[in-house]
């Protein structure tokens, strides 16, 4: 599910911003973008949202007033008992990635118990910014041994993620960046969300790590595999099935040794090391 972010920026006047609010919904859901005006000794005339120079809320005389080719029409809902204490909040129903970046603003008029007499100096004017956001799911890496390449993919997130990768060499025991990555992304016609495959080669290395970043939420999952080429393999086997052999010969003599086959040798080595 995509969820959305929406900071709220309040301004009145020339002044700086005074509020930040962030509400989240699931796509396809509805978010209450709140917005309450500040207490001034004046009653609310008129009200407006809008994006760019599209009005799709406009509230006037006590009623919401008819836009023309309002393409939010079926999406919002204002809440009249509320415009009284200068609650200018609305509904927006059925959030999509198409909202993404988009920007709403508000502005609002009163007027004093002189009806005659309007107060343009308290216009309140609000921007809020919409930003969508939806975490990566089963993150999946394997090796191939045949081709020494690593691939791993991710589906349902957005925006595009940002796809990294970094192995362990296995000579230096150093860390890496691995640069020569091939990514492909995907997206879903119908969701609007990506998936990714992503390859890269891996030889000389350890272990590899794929790292998915998801730039709208700064949220990153990794995910890592052991490198066990042809021999680690084996002794890996070795050490699981015949541990009694493998304590014998770490703790017999060099004669019982050499005796035992040179995989056990090995298998002697390592484990002096972990």
């Amino acid at each position: 599910m995509l969820a959305v972010g929406l900071p709220l920026l309040l301004l009145l006047g020339k002044t700086p911003a005074v509020a930040q609010i962030l509400v989240t919904a699931n796509a396809g859901g509805s978010v209450l973008i709140p917005c309450s005006l500040p207490g001034y000794p004046l009653s609310l005339n008129r009200f407006y949202w809008q994006e760019g120079e599209q009005h799709f809320i406009h509230w006037e005389g006590g009623k919401v007033m008819k836009i023309p080719n309002n393409k939010y029409e079926n999406r919002t809902q204002v809440f009249n008992s509320g415009f009284s204490y200068e609650n200018i909040s609305f509904r927006l129903d059925n959030i999509s990635p198409e909202d993404d970046q988009k920007t709403f603003f508000a502005a609002s008029l009163h007027q004093t118990s002189n009806l005659s007499s309007y107060q343009s100096a308290v216009n309140v004017f609000v921007a809020l910014s919409v930003t969508l956001t939806a975490p990566y799911q089963h993150l999946v890496l394997t090796v191939n041994h045949t081709t020494n390449s690593a691939t791993c993919s991710a589906r349902g997130g957005y925006p595009a993620a940002q796809v990294s990768w970094k192995g362990l060499n296995r000579s230096s025991d150093e860390q890496q960046d691995l640069q020569d990555a091939e990514t492909f992304l995907q997206q879903d016609p119908t969701e609007k969300t990506f998936s990714f495959t992503s390859s890269v080669n891996v030889t000389g290395l350890k272990s590899v790590t794929c790292i998915v970043y998801n730039p709208h939420s700064n949220e990153t999952i990794t995910d890592t595999d052991q490198l066990m080429w042809p021999g680690s393999i084996f002794t890996g086997l070795a050490v699981e099935v015949f541990p009694e052999l493998v304590k014998c010969a770490v703790i017999n003599s060099d004669r019982a040794v050499d005796k035992m086959p040179l995989v056990f040798l090995i298998l002697q080595t390592e484990v002096k090391h972990t």
